[in-house]
């Protein structure tokens, strides 16, 4: 955001950057989270229909002004496609539901479920190095960094390296399955692959 308005920042670097917009990035973080974990296509399916309409009432209601419960009235009926147990397991049980609500309307949590980084990123003409881990749950590498390459051609940067590196989870370790709670488990901080890509393409610039 910075380099998009700053001519004194000479480059940067993007480790698991959004490319998409930040309701598009939750949706698919969950749906990959929940997949590796094991739920049911079916159960996933109403799992993203009522987090979309979740997130496009917050997106809408610019002045705050829907409550918790108005939001839970309007995705009820989605959530009930699904037993009550069902409901429980996958968080869409109304208990639940009012949490998290709760927490997406927290300012910082509205403001990225509705921002989308191309508009910043199509503004930046320093050079860039973006790079994703392709077991990463939580920012999947590939929309992402297409987002992100396709941005920075609108801003005619020429000077861009766009890289996926295999077996790197979110925190840029080398995982077995990119899980969120396998990131505990791991010795490795950070990939020395990773980071020996990033300080030779710094020193480059």
């Amino acid at each position: 955001m910075v380099a998009s308005g700053n001519k004194n920042v000479a480059f940067i670097v993007l480790l698991a950057g959004p490319g998409v917009p930040g309701k598009e990035l939750l949706l698919k973080q969950s749906y990959d989270i929940m997949k590796q974990q094991g739920f049911e296509e079916s159960e996933l399916s109403v799992v993203q229909k009522t987090s979309r309409k979740i997130y496009d009432a917050i997106i809408k209601d610019t002045k705050d002004e829907l409550g918790v419960g108005d939001i839970v009235k309007l995705v009820k009926v989605d959530a009930e496609e699904l037993d009550e147990a069902t409901q429980k397991k996958v968080g869409l049980d109304e208990g639940t539901l009012r949490q998290s609500i709760t927490l997406l309307k927290t300012p910082w949590m509205r403001y990225f479920i509705s921002y989308k980084p191309t508009e910043t990123l199509r503004k930046v003409k320093c050079p860039v190095l973006a790079i994703n881990g392709e077991k990463d749950l939580q920012v999947a590498a590939k929309p992402n960094l297409a987002g992100i390459e396709a941005a920075l051609k609108l801003a005619k940067n020429k000077n861009v390296k766009i890289v996926s590196l295999p077996n790197l989870n979110h925190l840029f370790q080398t995982a077995e399955t990119g899980a969120v709670d396998e990131y505990l488990k791991i010795e490795e901080t950070f990939s020395p692959e990773a980071m020996k890509l990033v300080l030779n393409w710094m020193k480059a610039q």
